[in-house]
C-alpha cells in the first residue's frame, strides 16, 4: 500500500471514529475528508477569503458536527515512522526545524485562518497507536480534555483513544454555545 493510500485510509478511519464518538456510536457519517485536504481554503486565504469547513483535513457532512469544527481545525498525518515527538524533546540547539515543528506551525496558521478556537493534530506511525496533539489552551475553558501524557511548551498530547474517552461532545457543544470565543463569520 502506498503512502497516499495509507493516508487516505487513515483519514477515512479517523472520520468514522470521530463520527461514532460524536454520536455515541449511533452514526459513522458526521465527519468526512475535506476536499483537497484543505488546499482550496488555503488558496482562498491567500486572497483574503474564507472557505468555511474546508480548512484542515476534516469537514462536516451533517451540521450536528459543526460545533467540533468551529472549535478545532483538524489535521491528520499518517506514516512518517522515523519522525517522532522525541525529535522535539531531545533537539539540540542549532538543529534544523523538525517535522513536528513544521506540522505544529502549519496547523496553528491554518487554525488562525479558519477562525477556530484551537487545533488538533492527529498522527499515526506504522504499527503504533494514533496520537492527538493540541494547544494547552484547549485544556482550559471547561473543555473536558483530560490527562495528556506529554507536554512540550504550549502543546499537549495523548493517545487518540484517550482523548476521545476523556472529551465529551456535551462539553464541546456547551463551550461552542458560550460567548467565550468568536465564531468564524463565513
Amino acid at each position: 500500500m502506498s503512502k497516499s493510500q495509507k493516508g487516505s485510509a487513515f483519514e477515512r478511519w479517523v472520520c468514522v471514529e470521530l463520527s461514532k464518538w460524536w454520536t455515541d456510536g449511533e452514526r459513522d457519517d458526521i465527519f468526512w475528508r475535506s476536499s483537497g485536504s484543505g488546499a482550496r481554503a488555503a488558496t482562498r486565504s491567500k486572497k483574503g477569503r474564507q472557505t468555511r469547513n474546508h480548512y484542515g483535513d476534516i469537514t462536516v457532512s451533517d451540521p450536528i458536527g459543526q460545533p467540533l469544527l468551529d472549535l478545532f481545525t483538524i489535521e491528520l498525518k499518517r506514516g512518517y515512522s522515523s519522525r517522532t515527538i522525541h525529535d522535539l524533546l531531545d533537539k539540540s540547539d542549532g538543529m534544523a526545524r523538525q517535522t513536528y515543528e513544521e506540522w505544529f506551525g502549519k496547523i496553528k496558521k491554518t487554525s488562525e485562518e479558519a477562525g477556530t478556537y484551537a487545533w488538533l493534530l492527529i498522527t499515526k506511525r506504522d504499527r503504533r497507536e494514533p496520537l492527538v496533539f493540541f494547544p494547552r489552551r484547549a485544556l482550559m475553558g471547561n473543555l473536558s480534555i483530560l490527562g495528556p501524557v506529554m507536554w512540550h511548551g504550549d502543546i499537549a498530547g495523548e493517545t487518540l483513544q484517550g482523548f476521545l474517552a476523556n472529551t465529551g461532545r456535551e462539553d464541546i457543544e456547551s463551550y461552542w454555545r458560550s460567548n467565550r470565543w468568536a465564531r468564524p463569520s463565513t
